[in-house]
């Protein structure tokens, strides 16, 4: 098993950009779990997870570092070009 974990403080944004515009599945989530709320999704194969997580108690602090990304690699155009159109189509 292998996760990675996103803080962040536009979480409903971030939700929207991975499961509905990558179409990532949505493996798990919590509430005020320790004083986060939190949505795992699954990567191929689902032994991979991205969890997006925000604070519950300061929603809106900033995450971290200004270095906060993540980068898919994609062999064929095709894709892309369907996810470009899925994230195009909700802003």
């Amino acid at each position: 098993m292998f996760r990675v974990v996103r803080p962040t403080s536009k979480y409903e944004e971030m939700l929207k950009f991975y499961a509905d515009g990558l179409r990532l599945p949505v493996v798990e989530s919590f509430s005020d779990h320790y004083g986060y709320n939190g949505t795992m999704l699954g990567l191929p194969g689902k032994q991979h997870h991205l969890e997006i997580i925000n604070s519950t108690i300061a929603p809106e602090t900033p995450c971290p570092n200004k270095d906060n990304d993540l980068v898919f690699y994609f062999q064929d155009i095709k894709p892309i070009k369907k996810i470009e159109s899925r994230l195009n189509a909700i802003g």
